[in-house]
């Protein structure tokens, strides 16, 4: 069933972790322990999967979109050095040989110093070696080369690096969200004490403990956590008690009024609502809407 819902939500989002519930009791003991194991005819099922996923317009690689950013910051310095080479009429293995020979050290500066997605300030040592290179090898009639000096490209660095860093904090906040250190386990594989009979539990109700440590780690505080299948409410009491903004809805009425009685008191939860759906109750007690007619309401 994990494998079947994670190929079709890999339609729609990008799917970045399936992570694996070991479901134990609350003395610890695995929950296939008290089956009849003479009356298996397969493996008991005694895990859940958690699919977790992402807009596929979200980073798909932070290193992708920090060097795309630092590419856009520092061009001008790099068209700079890109110019210079091509009056100067010198091939990647000219320089890469010549820059050998000057500085006595393997550094693929033809890399560093014009592309974009890799590009590195050059030192002093590396952009006097370069300004040498081009007006001993170069074309004759581009000479002198690098007529600016290196303390005024670097001050223009550093003004630019500024920018990138302000740029960068910014970008910081628009990413997904995660601090694994937030909650109990940083790895794909979970061990939470399932929860044990009682009067009114939803039948697929999650532990208190994973609800809070899945919403301190994959949001941040002031953020909205939206929950579609609000069932027993586990997740959005644990989203209004993290100081997170909570909305909720369910298809079926007594679960979303369980739900509100559950995160009664709390000032963060915004709304929790009945939604109309395959599973809607037959006589609903308040008016049934569609999901997305009542987010774009609230909006």
């Amino acid at each position: 069933m994990a494998a079947r819902v994670e190929v079709l939500l890999g339609d729609l989002f990008n799917v970045i972790a399936s992570a694996v519930w070991v479901k134990r009791d609350a003395q610890g003991f695995h929950r296939g322990y008290g089956q009849h194991r003479p009356n298996l005819r397969a493996w008991f099922p005694e895990t859940e999967r958690a699919i977790v996923c992402e807009q596929y317009t979200a980073e798909n690689s932070r290193a992708k979109a920090d060097g795309l950013l630092k590419g856009q910051v520092f061009e001008p310095l790099r068209q700079y050095l890109v110019g210079e080479r091509r009056r100067s009429g010198l091939k990647g293995k000219a320089i890469q040989d010549g820059m050998h020979r000057l500085t006595g050290k393997r550094y693929v500066f033809e890399r560093h110093a014009f592309s974009a997605s890799q590009w590195e300030m050059p030192t002093r040592e590396q952009y006097e070696a370069f300004r040498s290179l081009c007006d001993q090898e170069g074309d004759p009639t581009g000479r002198p080369y690098c007529s600016r000096e290196y303390e005024e490209l670097r001050a223009e660095y550093e003004e630019l690096r500024a920018e990138y860093e302000e740029l960068r904090a910014e970008y910081e906040e628009l990413r997904r969200p995660f601090d694994a250190e937030a909650g109990a386990y940083f790895c794909d594989t979970w061990h939470y004490v399932t929860v044990g009979a009682h009067k009114g539990k939803h039948p697929c109700e999650k532990p208190a403990d994973m609800a809070r440590d899945l919403v301190v780690q994959c949001s941040r505080p002031g953020g909205v956590v939206l929950d579609t299948f609000c069932g027993s409410g586990a997740f959005l009491e644990a989203a209004a008690a993290a100081g997170r903004v909570a909305w909720g809805c369910d298809m079926q009425s007594r679960w979303a009024e369980a739900t509100r009685e559950r995160v009664n008191g709390y000032a963060n939860v915004v709304a929790i609502r009945k939604i109309r759906g395959p599973g809607a109750d037959a006589a609903p007690k308040r008016p049934q809407v569609d999901l997305l007619d009542w987010l774009r309401e609230a909006q």
